[in-house]
């Protein structure tokens, strides 16, 4: 059409000459110059429309903000898009983002910032350290909750893989021992702290248990040496030889 167009622009300025010099009618040129307006007007909507479409066809072309994979579709072929409506959702493997649903009966207890240790099921030994950003409602999975944690990829993490999660509720430095340590008698719960040779009978107040130790909240300090082997068979007075301990 461009073409068209130059063809008919020359053709114009030769009957301009050409009515200069008397050799066709005003008509004649009038008419001719009309039908290059018509012709330039459709000209500029032809290119109207062409920007038009090569910006739709721009517009369907999505660029990610970041490296990462499609973890949910929000729409299928042939929906229709709102502007600004979410259609996936895109994760990054450098950042993970962790759901934790827990049941209506702990979901009083937690709230963001309460710190969380997370576990994978291929990596057991090994935690990473987290903090709960934010809490949600657990619609789809049958939960009161969730808890959102965000973390730096470990490095061997996928996403879409399960994780153990672990949240704390609260922290407290206590005494520990190990539960062999703490002995039953008419007194009460006892321990026998090793002086020199010999060990002295001491009652303690005993709390929590937790992973074959349990918690002295009273009667005894953080550093004090206490008899372990054989703990149940001592009494108080009694004499005892320390062993090395073996490595």
């Amino acid at each position: 059409m461009e073409a068209l167009t130059d063809n008919l622009a020359r053709q114009v300025e030769r009957h301009r000459q050409m009515l200069d010099e008397n050799f066709i009618s005003a008509s004649m040129y009038e008419e001719s110059q009309a039908e290059l307006r018509a012709l330039q007007e459709q000209l500029q909507g032809a290119r109207s429309r062409l920007e038009t479409a090569e910006r739709d066809l721009r517009n369907t072309v999505i660029t990610a903000p970041l490296d990462g994979i499609v973890d949910q579709r929000h729409v299928g072929v042939g929906d229709f898009l709102q502007t600004g409506q979410p259609f996936i959702r895109l994760v990054s493997g450098d950042r993970l983002r962790i759901h934790l649903p827990f049941p209506e009966t702990v979901a009083t207890q937690l709230s963001p910032g309460l710190p969380v240790r997370l576990s994978a099921p291929f990596t057991p030994l090994d935690s990473i350290a987290g903090e709960i950003r934010e809490i949600r409602p657990a619609l789809s999975t049958g939960r009161a909750v969730e808890a959102i944690v965000e973390i730096d990829n470990p490095g061997q993490w996928r996403t879409g893989g399960s994780v153990r999660g672990t949240v704390v509720l609260a922290q407290r430095r206590s005494v520990m021992v190990p539960e062999a340590a703490v002995v039953t008698r008419p007194a009460g719960h006892t321990v026998y702290l090793v002086d020199g040779n010999r060990v002295l009978a001491r009652q303690v107040t005993i709390g929590r248990h937790q992973n074959g130790l349990v918690e002295i909240l009273k009667g005894l300090e953080a550093g004090q040496k206490i008899a372990l082997d054989g703990a149940g068979f001592l009494t108080d007075g009694a004499l005892v030889s320390i062993a090395e301990a073996r490595p």
